[in-house]
């Protein structure tokens, strides 16, 4: 799955048992998404060496206030 991001919004960075490690800033523009969830998030393929991860609530949240579209 896609997403496109209309309006940057930030993601989050997880290192090892999904600890917190801050934040992965989306800029405008199409990110593959991929699933399933784990521990409720999406991983979100930033760059080859990069990953965000979004959790589901907040990717509902970013729908409704139209920032990210499905694609």
């Amino acid at each position: 799955m896609k997403i496109e991001v209309k309006k940057g919004v930030l993601a989050r960075r997880l290192g090892k048992d999904f600890k917190d490690e801050g934040f992965v800033p989306l800029n405008v523009g199409t990110y593959e998404v991929s699933g399933p969830a784990e521990h409720g998030y999406l991983a979100v393929t930033v760059s080859a060496d990069l990953t965000g991860f979004i959790h589901l609530d907040k990717l509902e949240e970013f729908v409704k206030q139209d920032l990210v579209v499905l694609c």
